[in-house]
């Protein structure tokens, strides 16, 4: 939230990113995390509530305000979570 600012600041110019090279490094930590949470091998709709999830989660960051993301970040969570959950139903 502290960088909220910035982030907002640096989606402005997607271009300019793509082509200095963090777009990409951005990719493959996102992938990496999401293998974390449901495995490398995880079923299409794990793989979507992972997405979901710590997409979810940035947008918060990003689009919110720093009060009001902070003041609900517990809520945050348990919605991340439920599109984990919702993500992971059909694996059991």
């Amino acid at each position: 939230m502290r960088h909220s600012t910035l982030m907002v600041t640096l989606l402005h110019d997607l271009a300019g990113l793509s082509e200095s090279g963090p777009v990409e490094e951005v990719v493959a930590w996102r992938r990496r995390l999401d293998v974390a949470l449901v495995g490398e091998d995880a079923p299409i709709p794990a793989r979507m509530g992972a997405v979901a999830a710590l997409g979810g989660i940035q947008d918060i960051a990003v689009l919110m305000p720093a009060e009001e993301a902070t003041l609900h970040r517990e809520r945050a969570v348990e919605i991340a979570l439920a599109a984990l959950r919702v993500g992971m139903s059909d694996m059991d």
